[in-house]
């Protein structure tokens, strides 16, 4: 499939994504892929999680930043 083109579109949030999802089913929506969110801000932020602090954000991309594989293609080699 050569002549495939994304055109993506992210929802921040339960209200974005049933907006998004209603205006695809209109045929109004221009976008052919729709990642959603349900929890504002991602998980981190979401309704799940005991703490909501911008503290809690950093955490997670502090560990980010000291893990040692830095893609996807990175993480999944170790498991081999």
């Amino acid at each position: 499939m050569d002549d495939f083109e994304l055109n993506a579109i992210s929802c921040d949030g339960i209200e974005e994504c049933k907006k998004a999802l209603t205006l695809k089913s209109k045929n109004v929506l221009k976008a052919n892929f729709i990642e959603g969110m349900a929890c504002v801000g991602g998980c981190i932020g979401g309704a799940g999680c005991l703490t909501h602090g911008a503290k809690d954000k950093m955490q997670v991309d502090k560990y980010g930043q000291e893990a040692m594989e830095k893609s996807i293609l990175d993480a999944i080699s170790i498991l081999s």
